[in-house]
C-alpha cells in the first residue's frame, strides 16, 4: 500500500512496501527553485533509501518546472546516484510534453547509463509506466 513519506514545497514522496517502490512526485511548485533547494530535495530523497527497502522508483516529472543544468547533473551523478546504486533495481521517469524538460532529465541519466546497474525508462504515460514495475 503506498504511503506519504515525506512532504516538501517541491515534491511528495510516497513508498509502497508491496513493490518496494519510492515516488517522487514534483509539482509547479519547483518553478520557483533554486539549485540550492533541488540539492536539499535530492538529498532528502536519498535519506529515505535508508529509511525504507527501496528497489524501484517511479519519478512523476510532469510538473517539474526546474531544469537540472549540467553542472547540477555532475552533482547529482556524484552525490545522488553514487548513493542508490546498491539499491535501486529500476527506475522510470514520466515526463511532460515540454521537450527542455525531457531532453534535461534524459541527458542527467544517459551521461551514465552504460555504468549503472539498473534499468532506466522513460515514460508519457503513467500506467505504462506503472505496468513496466509488475
Amino acid at each position: 500500500m503506498k504511503q506519504p513519506v515525506l512532504t516538501l514545497k517541491f515534491c511528495q514522496h510516497y513508498y509502497n512496501s508491496d513493490k518496494k517502490m519510492l515516488e517522487q512526485v514534483w509539482t509547479n511548485n519547483s518553478e520557483s527553485m533554486t539549485t540550492e533547494n533541488f540539492k536539499s530535495v535530492m538529498l532528502a530523497y536519498v535519506d529515505l533509501y535508508k529509511q525504507y527497502d527501496v528497489q524501484q522508483v517511479l519519478v512523476d516529472s510532469r510538473e517539474m518546472r526546474y531544469l537540472v543544468e549540467p553542472e547540477v547533473q555532475d552533482w547529482v551523478n556524484a552525490n545522488i546516484i553514487a548513493v542508490i546504486l546498491p539499491y535501486l533495481r529500476k527506475l522510470a521517469f514520466l515526463l511532460s510534453s515540454d521537450v527542455f524538460e525531457e531532453v534535461s532529465i534524459k541527458q542527467a541519466m544517459e551521461e551514465q547509463q552504460e555504468d549503472l546497474p539498473f534499468e532506466t525508462k522513460y515514460f508519457g504515460d503513467e500506467q505504462q509506466a506503472r505496468d513496466w514495475f509488475s
